[in-house]
């Protein structure tokens, strides 16, 4: 069976916000839902991956935020 995964931008886009901005809760709250995956790009990059059906998890912790960007 073949899993799929989402990548920071559609993370980003559910939160309407930018994909860096899901980099720096990345880097910056521990708290953030790890990702189910990484993905090696052509140029060698460890990309984040997370599992479609997380959606509501990743939204419920933004929205517990308050609506900080960064």
């Amino acid at each position: 069976m073949t899993k799929t995964y989402v990548g920071a931008s559609t993370v980003a886009s559910w939160c309407g916000v930018s994909r860096s901005a899901v980099s720096k809760w990345r880097e910056r709250h521990p708290d953030f839902p790890a990702p189910d995956i990484f993905l090696s790009t052509s140029r060698g990059v460890k990309e984040p991956g997370w599992l479609p059906e997380r959606k509501a998890e990743i939204l419920a912790w933004h929205g517990a935020r308050g609506g900080q960007d960064a």
